[in-house]
């Protein structure tokens, strides 16, 4: 689904695991947000990790990148430089992939 970017069929599956009795951990909130981001929806991403840390699932460094990413996508280097910012008071590691993606998000905005 996530792959896909079939979002709708995304969380009515993770609606059946809540059902069902499952806890989601960082990996299914992960996957949610990677949905979301490969369709562009920054207010999804950012509903979705708000529902992770509600969730007492603490977010790591695939989280942060992919809201990174999702933001580089679309062009807001402002609210992408916040989410490193959140990550870094998180006390969570960039790895090269972060720096990377901010990297080619800021190459492409003054490409532009």
């Amino acid at each position: 689904c996530a792959s896909a970017g079939d979002t709708a069929l995304m969380e009515k599956w993770f609606g059946r695991m809540q059902t069902a009795g499952v806890v989601a951990n960082e990996v299914t909130y992960n996957t949610l947000l990677k949905g979301h981001a490969r369709t562009g929806n920054t207010a999804q991403c950012e509903h979705w990790y708000g529902q992770m840390v509600a969730a007492g699932v603490r977010p790591n460094t695939k989280t942060f990148s992919t809201l990174m990413d999702v933001c580089a996508s679309t062009g807001d280097t402002a609210l992408m430089e916040k989410w490193f910012g959140r990550m870094q008071a998180a006390g969570v590691a960039a790895t090269e992939v972060t720096y990377n993606t901010m990297l080619n998000s800021l190459l492409r905005k003054s490409i532009g």
